[in-house]
């Protein structure tokens, strides 16, 4: 709910105001208006825009998604006929469930222009949101009890978020749709899907799904159950790692992640490319180049690194537009996104950029600037750094929340008429 601090109207505006179903929305309405009218809009003392909205016969709404959290907020509102009506609210707090972000660097000249941030958050609450620059939530969806979520897309102006379960017990994969106005879209059903997934060219989606086969270790004889990843789509099977090796079960990545058997792939990142994906899959600290009839073009292994630092436990692994491979590798004293050149002859280190040890989840992207985004999940840490290494933007989440995967958006919040 919003706190209204003052509503005065002059003339015929007799302007009302509602809340909206996200946090941060509120919707001025005007009852039969003639012509149309123009919202001047100040938030905590800063212009807002100016937005004309039009509509005959019928009440207008102007609906403003995103406003920041505890700001005050002034309008004005001017029919096209009839005199202005002026007010001001004060949006609410955040719900306590949510981590307070804190902007610990910023350098304007240095950062991409974007200016929001579409991300999740997991550890002490599972989240979706979108954040500005100052790290204020700006739209936010708390996640189920017992589900995860790690991974969200903006497509077509609708927000897409995976949720899987917590325990990593239950198959109760699923992506859900929700407007920036809060409205439900259709959920779609990810068998066994975790960590991430892909929106496709088509509309459907792809995403690492969890194989659980019975094996028979051909040194000892045992039969166990492990937990191999293939890559479903809303089309059905693409790939199988269970087709491509065969389990090895000496190299103690297994942590007991999965209780439902030995975690011997450990799929951690999925991106659709070229008409086909690249899966990451951690514990064989392998990336998969497959093509979308299901075939294995290339293969990437710290093997093959000829001139560089070999990575380990790889995460977010991605084509870059440029055709490189970027990684955000553990290592035993840091956690450090890696840079590829792909040659004939195996792959060439051209750039990397340390930071804290974190453990897991963590990932690097490549933005339109230049620079990359660097998340240090466990840690709960992003960076924005420059090509030279400096870091332009820096934002931490509170003790026991980490980060999920983020994007950067350009303003798609505002002003909307309904």
């Amino acid at each position: 709910m919003l706190l209204l601090l003052a509503l005065g109207c002059q003339g015929d505006c007799d302007a009302t105001r509602t809340p909206g179903p996200t946090l941060h929305q509120v919707a001025l309405r005007i009852p039969h208006p003639a012509g149309g009218a123009t919202l001047d809009l100040t938030l905590d003392g800063a212009p807002a825009g100016s937005h004309a909205m039009i509509r005959d016969g019928d009440d207008l709404t102007i609906t403003l998604n995103g406003l920041p959290p505890l700001s005050e907020a002034r309008y004005s509102l001017i029919p096209d006929s009839g005199r202005r009506c002026v007010g001001a609210f004060t949006t609410d707090n955040l719900p306590p469930q949510l981590p307070e972000l804190s902007v610990t660097r910023a350098d304007n000249a240095a950062m991409d222009d974007a200016v929001l941030l579409l991300g999740t958050l997991m550890g002490a609450t599972s989240a979706v949101f979108i954040i500005d620059r100052q790290g204020r939530f700006r739209w936010h969806r708390i996640i189920d009890d017992d589900a995860l979520t790690s991974d969200a897309h903006l497509v077509s102006g609708t927000i897409l978020y995976n949720r899987y379960d917590q325990e990593r017990i239950e198959d109760i994969g699923a992506v859900a749709a929700t407007t920036l106005l809060g409205e439900p879209g259709e959920e779609i059903r990810t068998e066994w899907g975790h960590h991430v997934f892909a929106p496709l060219a088509d509309g459907g989606l792809a995403w690492p799904a969890l194989d659980i086969r019975a094996w028979s270790d051909p040194d000892s004889g045992e039969t166990l159950d492990v937990v191999g990843d293939r890559i479903l789509t809303t089309d059905g099977e693409v790939f199988s790692i269970w087709d491509a090796a065969e389990p090895e079960l000496d190299t103690g990545t297994d942590q007991g992640f999965y209780e439902l058997g030995y975690d011997w792939s450990h799929a951690n990142a999925l991106q659709a490319i070229n008409g086909g994906f690249l899966l990451s899959l951690g514990h064989l600290d392998a990336v998969y180049d497959v093509t979308a009839a299901g075939a294995v073009a290339a293969t990437y292994r710290p093997d093959d690194v000829i001139d560089g630092t070999p990575w380990h436990f790889q995460h977010d692994a991605n084509l870059t537009p440029d055709g490189t491979l970027l990684l955000v590798s553990h290592e035993p004293d840091a956690t450090v996104a890696r840079e590829y050149a792909i040659g004939d002859d195996g792959l060439t280190e051209v750039w990397s950029v340390a930071g804290p040890l974190s453990g897991f989840l963590g990932q690097a992207r490549r933005l339109d600037n230049g620079n990359t985004l660097v998340g240090f999940g466990g840690k709960g840490l992003l960076r924005e750094v420059t090509p030279d290494g400096e870091i332009a933007w820096q934002l931490e989440a509170g003790l026991g929340s980490w980060f999920g995967n983020v994007t950067l958006l350009d303003d798609v919040l505002g002003t909307a008429v309904d």
